[in-house]
């Protein structure tokens, strides 16, 4: 992900569909701008605009597949609900907007979920690391999300074929979610689980065949 610094005055900006963001600018003028500029994927941290370039095809796969397989387990057991593709995140008091590759939201909780946006942090937010986001996913958003509360990290790595979970402890510090039987299971997702070897496999496992060993089909 890299900063857009190119010169351009920030008082003088209007939200018409631009693709070249000011160096800065306001929460509001960064919705407007995002959601007037179709096609482009971008965060905004600190009033500091980050374009994200295109994922991989291999990138693609696995959020398609992960989908798949959490979005029909949560839908199975009437949890919450799941987004994905751009939906935002608002976090720190709104002196962020975060887009995770997939985001969990309990049921208790769906009212938080605005049109763009979600006010607050997720229930689980998900991660699949690509060539630019190797520090942002495991460092930076990794705190970021520890702070703001995001009960569940979870990180897919495909340079390194692991899968890391994290999990929000009463002293608000993540600790690591250890495997149980070869099983990666989650803490706020009653009855999920992920086999890292699922999701190097090739062919991977159908979901079907999955949701059938998870107790969906």
């Amino acid at each position: 992900m890299s900063t857009v610094n190119h010169a351009a005055d920030v008082n003088s900006w209007d939200a018409g569909p631009v693709s070249i963001a000011p160096p800065r600018m306001s929460e509001d003028q960064f919705e407007a701008w995002i959601l007037a500029s179709e096609g482009l994927h971008a965060e905004w941290v600190n009033g500091v605009v980050h374009m994200m370039p295109p994922v991989s095809l291999e990138h693609t796969d696995i959020n398609g597949w992960l989908i798949r397989l959490m979005g029909d387990f949560i839908e199975g057991k009437n949890l919450g609900g799941m987004v994905a593709f751009d939906y935002m995140i608002r976090l720190c008091g709104g002196k962020t907007r975060r887009v995770p590759d997939i985001i969990y939201v309990a049921a208790a909780r769906r009212s938080l979920m605005q049109r763009t946006y979600l006010e607050g942090p997720p229930d689980l937010a998900v991660e699949i690391v690509s060539h630019d986001s190797q520090s942002r996913d495991w460092r930076e958003k990794y705190l970021e999300y520890e702070v703001s509360g995001v009960r569940e990290y979870w990180i897919v790595d495909p340079f390194s074929q692991r899968t890391e979970a994290n999990a929000l402890g009463a002293d608000g510090k993540y600790a690591r979610i250890g495997e149980v039987d070869g099983k990666l299971p989650s803490t706020v997702l009653p009855g999920f689980y992920l086999r890292n070897e699922w999701l190097w496999s090739n062919p991977r496992p159908t979901v079907r065949s999955l949701l059938a060993e998870l107790g969906i089909v």
